[in-house]
């Protein structure tokens, strides 16, 4: 999730970032794991910053920390998905750090838009291409096709009317 606030010192971001997140977060965040990522965005005369928040349920991280160390594994580290597919991509030189693109995944119910800029993902964004509803029938792949380009159309305009700097 990324949200908007005003231009401050470094000091008082946190306080200002978990203010915002309650309003924005769909969940107490004493019941989460969370980080966050400050941009400064500067327009005319005005600067702000834009906070990139991640986050994710405590007992699910427990959970799937758990799962790791009885597989015998010490977990050293936790990132989000996304960000370890753009690690990945980047290392592997399938993508430049300063561009701005979107990454698509699905299976055959569902898929993920991630869209990057300079390398941080600015927008996520999970969707159904099969509802509950529709499981039970034998869905073709035009229809699949066209779910996923009005899924991706709804992702990219809702990204250009919060990002107005650029064509992913």
């Amino acid at each position: 999730r990324s949200f908007f606030i005003p231009w401050m010192t470094p000091t008082e971001v946190k306080g200002v970032v978990d203010f915002e997140a309650r309003r924005y977060i769909p969940f107490k965040l004493e019941e989460l794991v969370y980080a966050y990522h400050a941009v400064m965005v500067a327009e005319k005369k005005t600067k702000r910053f834009r906070i990139l928040f991640v986050a994710i349920r405590k007992e699910i991280l427990e959970r799937y920390c758990s799962i790791l160390e009885q597989a015998g594994l010490k977990v050293a580290t936790v990132e989000p998905s996304s960000i370890s597919l753009l690690r990945l991509l980047t290392f592997k030189k399938q993508i430049q750090r300063k561009q701005r693109l979107a990454i698509i995944q699905t299976d055959n119910k569902e898929g993920n838009i991630i869209i990057v800029d300079q390398g941080i993902p600015q927008f996520v964004r999970d969707f159904l291409l099969i509802t509950p509803a529709l499981e039970s029938f034998d869905i073709d792949e035009t229809l699949l096709n066209t779910r996923l380009v009005n899924e991706v159309r709804i992702s990219l305009d809702y990204y250009r009317r919060q990002h107005a700097e650029g064509d992913v």
